[in-house]
């Protein structure tokens, strides 16, 4: 759904009414609605994988499935689960859990996600369902869980990865990636096609070829003056690799991004967002420049300087 619609904005208004007692009314019969959707989506997913535990992962991003194979195996002993089906967002997500060896993997339609997490919530606690929301699994402790060196498996071990086969990306190639699915769904800023547009600028001046990692459709459109590439999600770390700096709004492909030791640029809308995503938090990482954009909102070319230098730096 278009998230600039009429009718995405007035259903993300009913989703979260606040104190508007419209809304709250609304919102009532929605998760109503929902509930009674997510039992009908549970009994299709029973008939199709009988006898599996339904784990949930109610998410957008593809790095939170990254996040949940490095302790998943742990996490389903702890809970005593011998036999799932992992039902993930079509698409994107599905995609990435494919190339991770998840035993068993089912894409849902985002309604269809939402459907079954309320109707699990709803039912948590009549000791019948066998619907679990696995998300807190990605996200305990992660300081401990997955920094660098605490976790003896390797990005390697965790994702098959493939080798990028874009002849394209030619010497000082600098990747953009200017798209994500998080940061519009809680109603942060995101960086205009302008900034983009204007940092390609002063990139090409100086001699860099550029490219945009983007689907190149009306959603991700291509920005003006790059070349498009489209890895997959084993491609990723071998992609940025073959580039002298990877720009991007922290998103999942920044997860699958960070194992390559290319030099990157990391965006992030404010200091909250940062503070709880900050690579750092998860990793031990030197080679990369983490920046709060909101602290340049009111002039972008300070921002496309500073992006500009730390390049031509790694690059000297």
């Amino acid at each position: 759904m278009n998230k600039n619609s009429v009718l995405y904005k007035f259903l993300k208004r009913v989703e979260n009414p606040q104190n508007n007692t419209f809304y709250t009314f609304l919102n009532f019969y929605f998760c109503l609605f929902l509930s009674i959707n997510g039992k009908r989506v549970k009994k299709r997913i029973n008939k199709e994988y009988p006898g599996k535990t339904i784990l949930l992962l109610p998410t957008r991003s593809a790095g939170d499935l990254l996040f949940l194979r490095y302790k998943f195996s742990e996490m389903l002993n702890a809970a005593g689960i011998n036999q799932y089906v992992l039902c993930v967002a079509s698409g994107g997500c599905y995609n990435a859990a494919l190339t991770m060896n998840y035993d068993m993997v089912c894409p849902l339609s985002l309604i269809e996600q939402k459907s079954l997490l309320i109707h699990q919530r709803t039912n948590i606690h009549n000791g019948k369902n066998d619907v679990l929301d696995c998300y807190p699994w990605c996200m305990f402790d992660s300081k401990t869980a997955y920094k660098s060196g605490n976790d003896n498996r390797s990005f390697d071990d965790l994702v098959e990865n493939t080798r990028f086969d874009n002849e394209e990306l030619i010497e000082k190639s600098v990747i953009l990636s200017p798209y994500e699915n998080s940061m519009r769904e809680h109603g942060l800023s995101v960086l205009p096609i302008k900034f983009w547009e204007e940092l390609t600028s002063s990139l090409l001046n100086k001699g860099y070829s550029v490219y945009t990692n983007c689907v190149g459709n009306d959603n991700e459109p291509l920005v003006k003056g790059t070349k498009k590439i489209f890895p997959k999600f084993s491609e990723i770390e071998d992609c940025v690799s073959k580039s002298v700096c990877c720009v991007m709004i922290r998103s999942g492909f920044t997860d699958y991004a960070m194992s390559s030791q290319t030099p990157k640029i990391i965006l992030y809308p404010n200091k909250s967002y940062y503070n709880f995503w900050s690579v750092t938090r998860t990793r031990n990482e030197n080679n990369c420049e983490e920046i709060i954009y909101d602290e340049y909102v009111d002039n972008y070319s300070d921002l496309i300087n500073r992006v500009s230098d730390y390049i031509d730096r790694k690059c000297s």
